[in-house]
């Protein structure tokens, strides 16, 4: 098999062309300066085909994966398309701090100019001033190794490449186990973020601890500079480097990289370089089930494709030292600018989970996005925990769920989950496995295998702490690091059962609790879902949102994705009835009985009552009230009609 790879260098025209990869060496020859590759290999030699089938994703490709660390200066910082999360950045221009970031085009054209300074956690610098310098770059390029190799990728599958400002690695593609595969960037993209703790941001991705971390290189358009090339701006090689010139420490590590090279070194660089492309690599044991189930964030719409550098010059002090920058976050610009780079809210969420309910997924607008935070309220009693154990055991097919509650334990919930799996009564099964006599060995037999029922379904993604445990479910940083410990290769689910509503009212010394969930939703890229008990109030007019609604709105609004009021009594299909007809028809409510019976598969029991889910706030989808029978000691809910909500 003969890969080839675009390459691009200083007077070729028509950049960027197809080459066999194996004559890089003759070409870094002729072009020992600026010789750059695209990153990834291909066996088509047809460049239209090629530049056709590449930006569209349907060209089966191979690696390496490249991860490059840089130095940031100023302006890389604000021309990033990921904003460093915790790093307040303002532009001082001719001595006015501007209030918030311009348009990328007018911040670009600033940035040129003498008078106009970056202020960065209250330091002034000037834009070519170098913020985070190589020991970052050394730092986070270790931190990723670690990573890496927590995935159970081995040293010599590893190529360590660096320049005076850069560290690269390169990973052999041979570990992933994909072969040529169109699926190539995107999953690469994926695992870039998810090992560089790249999130989603309220404007744009986030880098977290990872600063020096480049997201353009598993871009197919991003030119990479080949190994032995000399940088245009640098005027020194790129060259290998291994764990040796690690322990030597920063300034000899840059010292090594800063010298200059013979023609014949550069050369013995590119030919080490494809020395490691053509060694035959084992796959890694389960990384390409790993891999292949990851799902890059989304990015903005108007992210640009990179320009190669193929007749661009690669200037001193300007973006990053691999390439020019690409999309800056954020910035001050039209309404309908940021529209068109943003999904609308109408879009069902990119990364979403799906509850059991259809109704209920719809008036949300197609689930629940990651990360989010839900409240589901309502008083003691109104079947608020089943709805979230429904919720956390539908959840486990996608997600690992961590659920809290402050009222029940494992007891309590292992006997709901194994009456749910049995589709018998709860009440029965307590009262015939407790009293002395032939009915308690089958009753505890049947309640047993429906756990072991129940157990089967949930896998290993359900994580359970009750009331008999220690944690607060106040403490947002115990939380955050028990969420931490959720396996990483899925999206992630807190379900927060039973907070009592006068906990966070506006005048409680919690009243910053949804503000903190909120952010620690975005923070975590976690979906939280939490009930609240508010006080037993009576709701004459259902249908319309009032009184306590308002209450939950003021206090919860601002900061959750959705509200969803519960409240359960026999009574409700007649109320719901009159609410939408005017009238309650006898024949019409038993017709609805019917099609509740037969939701439930024939299962009749004395504690079944109905409960109205009113959503009185859906930021992506509608406000409804939803009508479920609700069969108590079963533990489930069956769907019923919706009707929208209004306004008196």
């Amino acid at each position: 098999m003969t890969l080839h790879c675009l390459v691009a260098y200083p007077g070729l025209e028509q950049a960027p062309a197809v080459v066999a990869v194996k004559c890089l060496p003759d070409l870094l020859k002729a072009h020992p300066e600026g010789l750059y590759r695209y990153p990834f290999l291909f066996e088509t030699p047809g460049a239209d085909e090629v530049k056709r089938a590449l930006p569209t994703g349907t060209l089966p490709v191979t690696g390496p994966l490249v991860i490059t660390h840089a130095t940031r200066r100023a302006a890389d910082l604000l021309l990033e398309e990921a904003a460093c999360e915790g790093l307040t950045i303002q532009l001082e221009v001719e001595g006015n701090r501007l209030p918030e970031l311009p348009a990328r085009a007018e911040l670009e054209a600033l940035l040129k100019k003498d008078t106009t300074l970056v202020i960065i956690d209250g330091k002034t610098y000037k834009p070519g001033t170098e913020v985070l310098g190589f020991q970052h770059v050394y730092d986070d390029t270790v931190r990723f190794i670690d990573q890496l190799k927590k995935l159970g990728i081995p040293q010599d599958a590893l190529l360590l490449l660096a320049t005076a400002e850069e560290i690269s690695v390169e990973v052999h593609p041979g570990v992933f186990g994909l072969g040529l595969d169109p699926r190539v960037p995107t999953l690469f993209t994926a695992l870039l973020q998810r090992l560089g703790g790249i999130k989603r941001g309220p404007r744009g991705l986030l880098k977290t601890a990872d600063r020096t971390l480049l997201l353009s290189t598993t871009r197919a358009t991003q030119p990479i500079l080949v190994p032995g090339s000399v940088h245009p701006a640098l005027h020194r090689p790129k060259v290998g480097v291994g764990p040796s010139h690690f322990a030597y420490g920063i300034a000899a590590f840059s010292d090594f990289c800063g010298k200059k090279r013979t023609l014949d070194e550069c050369l013995k660089e590119v030919k080490t370089w494809l020395k490691f492309i053509e060694t035959e690599v084992a796959a890694v044991p389960k990384l390409k089930e790993t891999l292949t189930s990851l799902e890059p964030l989304e990015a903005p719409r108007a992210a640009p494709t990179a320009t190669g550098p193929g007749g661009a010059e690669v200037a001193a002090g300007e973006a990053a030292a691999s390439g020019p920058a690409t999309l800056a976050p954020g910035g001050f610009r039209p309404f309908a600018q940021e529209i068109r780079d943003l999904p609308p809210a109408w879009e069902a969420p990119a990364a979403g989970l799906l509850s059991p309910w259809a109704e209920w997924n719809r008036a949300l607008g197609g689930g629940l996005a990651v990360p989010s935070l839900h409240l589901v309220a309502g008083a003691r009693e109104e079947g608020k925990a089943s709805l979230l154990i429904n919720l956390a055991v539908h959840a486990t097919r996608q997600a690992s769920v961590l659920y809290i509650s402050r009222d029940h334990g494992i007891p309590e919930v292992a006997a709901r989950l194994g009456a749910w799996a049995a589709k018998t009564s709860l009440t029965d099964l307590a009262l015939k496995r407790a009293t002395p006599g032939p009915e308690a060995a089958p009753a505890r037999d049947k309640l047993a295998a429906g756990l072991t029922a129940a157990l089967g379904g949930v896998g290993d993604h359900l994580y359970f702490r009750g009331a008999d445990s220690t944690i607060d479910p106040f403490d947002l940083d115990g939380l955050a690091q028990l969420i931490k410990m959720l396996p990483v290769d899925r999206p992630r689910l807190l379900a927060l059962e039973s907070l009592p509503a006068e906990a966070v009212g506006p005048q409680a010394a919690r009243s910053d609790l949804p503000a903190r969930l909120a952010r620690l939703a975005r923070d975590l890229e976690t979906v939280i879902v939490l009930s609240l008990h508010t006080p037993v109030t009576a709701l004459p007019r259902p249908h319309l949102i009032d009184g306590p609604d308002l209450d939950l709105l003021a206090v919860w609004q601002p900061h959750a994705e959705s509200i969803t009021h519960v409240q359960s009594e026999k009574i409700n299909l007649k109320k719901f009835l009159a609410m939408s007809q005017g009238k309650v028809d006898p024949a019409v409510a038993e017709k609805l009985e019917v099609r509740f019976l037969q939701g439930a598969g024939g299962l009749r029991l004395k504690s079944d009552t109905f409960s109205l889910w009113r959503v009185i706030h859906a930021r992506r989808g509608t406000r409804q009230a939803i009508l479920a029978l609700y069969q108590r000691d079963l533990q489930r809910f069956i769907e019923g009609p919706t009707l929208p909500l209004g306004r008196p």
